[in-house]
């Protein structure tokens, strides 16, 4: 089964951004400057993916956001990759 999944991020530094964009543009699709369709075939490829981008940012000063739109189980899931704080209301997601 395809997953699609919608990336977001927000890099503070310009060598992990381009690194973070390169991963995903070799398979994804740009939509926007910091914003990515990718489509995975397994749970193990996205765990790949997901392994792969935390690998290449910084925890504290970046972030990355994968929103499953299509999910097994039918029910919306969202990822987030690194620690840095983003303000934002409870009960609905930014997109």
């Amino acid at each position: 089964m395809i997953v699609h999944l919608l990336v977001v991020y927000d890099i503070a530094s310009s060598p992990r951004r381009e690194a973070v964009s390169g991963v995903l543009a070799a398979r994804g699709f740009r939509v926007q400057f910091s914003v990515f369709e990718y489509e995975v075939e397994s749970v193990v490829e996205r765990t790949h993916l997901t392994e792969h981008l935390s690998a290449l940012i910084d925890p504290v000063e970046d972030q990355i956001r994968i929103y499953v739109l299509t999910s097994v189980a039918g029910v919306p899931e969202r990822i987030v990759l690194g620690q840095r704080e983003i303000e934002e209301p409870r009960g609905f997601w930014l997109l």
